[in-house]
């Protein structure tokens, strides 16, 4: 059984920020950078991730390259078109 067929029920994630879109985005990851990691892992473990993985490529390296990749398409379109949603995700890099 894979890890999307256990887990089918919603997920509820409380958390209570004030300041600007920064410091938002600090308590954010602050409080949820456990369930953000947990997240990754899972995301590594997909069908489709392993699949556009090349098989000689370790999935650490893997991965690595695709939050690169991410980071630099996110941090440009955010930067230009919606710059407090990017400095929101900042926030929650520095506190997860």
């Amino acid at each position: 059984m894979t890890h999307s067929e256990k887990v089918r029920h919603p997920v509820t994630l409380d958390v209570v920020c004030q300041g600007d879109a920064w410091e938002m985005g600090l308590a954010q990851g602050t409080a949820l950078g456990k369930k953000i990691r947990k997240a990754l892992e899972v995301f590594t473990e997909l069908e489709a991730v392993q699949l556009a993985k090349a098989r000689w490529m370790p999935l650490s390296v893997f991965r690595r390259l695709a939050e690169f990749k991410a980071k630099k398409i996110l941090t440009r379109g955010l930067t230009e078109t919606l710059p407090t949603a990017n400095a929101r995700r900042r926030g929650v890099a520095k506190g997860g």
